[in-house]
């Protein structure tokens, strides 16, 4: 059988190309199950002062309309990625008052990258149109539309997950006293995984959050088996991939002793594929966040510590949202 590679192209293995929005490079991150696919290009051969290469902005392919330039909020670097099978894509866009800041934007995005919801035609700004808390990031959205990432909320001290649902975005929580959290990945249950950052340890932990609830996946693990550090995504079976470290390592030395893991739903009698299964009542309340516990007061030290493991917690999400990273070939 004879599938389409891609747009000018009627034998399977045969590549061709789809073009760019001007400029000489464009590059592809995200693809969905009708064959879209979003991502970054140079709309002219111009360099821009503030990045020494070409304005870039976010685009979607379809087979129907070949590259969609989605827009800006007026800077020179944006790119797009993830997107559902809706057409519907997440991405990056900086500010005219600070054009160059989603450029290598690095671990911590500044304020004036905001992130956007493209959706036929209308290009939203999330942090400026979102009621609830301040959205920082923008990292996966199931095909109901919902988004999920990391925001400020009032009352907390640093960010947290949260899940964006037409407009409102709603405060997850962190696992335990922790007082930071980011979510990863949403399924179409509404289950979504992520990780949350003790305030006053070495100490990661990745998390599930369903139905009001958020337990941290270690407390569902074998005891004595990798300590469950990031959470990548989550499939409609409920199955759940990220990256631990063995026993001796530490939390935030998984580029040297990391282990990639996948956690499978398994039913009381055994059998696997229970993604809808109830969670242990025992387990969700060992693990519920203290959501209606006041921040505690950190010395200066302590919030140093902390904003390092943010500064390498959202390199985990630069790194895998490779927007972030676009550079000319060479």
């Amino acid at each position: 059988m004879e599938r389409k590679a891609e747009a000018s192209s009627t034998k399977r293995g045969i590549c061709g190309t789809w073009g760019t929005l001007g400029g000489p490079d464009a590059q592809a991150f995200c693809l969905n199950e009708h064959g879209e696919a979003a991502g970054i290009s140079y709309v002219n051969s111009t360099p821009n002062p503030v990045t020494g290469l070409p304005t870039a902005e976010p685009f979607l392919w379809t087979k129907e309309r070949g590259m969609i330039d989605l827009g800006s909020f007026g800077g020179v670097w944006g790119g797009a990625c993830p997107l559902n099978n809706r057409g519907q894509v997440l991405g990056t866009s900086s500010l005219a008052a600070d054009p160059a800041a989603c450029f290598n934007a690095g671990e911590i995005p500044p304020q004036t990258c905001h992130p956007f919801l493209w959706d036929n035609g209308k290009l939203s700004d999330l942090t400026t149109e979102t009621n609830g808390g301040d959205l920082l990031t923008a990292n996966a959205l199931n095909d109901a539309g919902e988004i999920v990432g990391s925001a400020a909320f009032p009352g907390r001290p640093f960010s947290d997950a949260y899940v964006w649902r037409k407009g409102v975005a709603r405060y997850l929580g962190a696992v335990q006293d922790d007082c930071f959290s980011e979510a990863a990945a949403i399924n179409s249950r509404d289950q979504i995984v992520g990780l949350s950052a003790s305030c006053t340890s070495n100490v990661l932990r990745t998390f599930l959050w369903e139905n009001g609830s958020i337990v941290d996946l270690n407390a569902l693990s074998s005891p004595n088996s990798l300590q469950l550090i990031d959470a990548d995504s989550i499939n409609d079976r409920g199955e759940i991939a990220g990256v631990g470290v063995p026993p001796g390592c530490s939390d935030f030395s998984d580029a040297v002793c990391g282990h990639a893991y996948l956690l499978i739903p398994v039913c009381a009698d055994g059998t696997e594929g229970c993604a809808d299964a109830p969670l242990d009542p025992a387990v969700v309340a060992k693990s519920r966040a203290a959501s209606d516990a006041a921040p505690k007061k950190m010395t200066a030290e302590e919030l140093g510590l902390l904003k390092a493991r943010i500064a390498q917690m959202r390199a985990r999400f630069a790194a895998r949202n490779r927007r972030f990273g676009f550079s000319p070939r060479r």
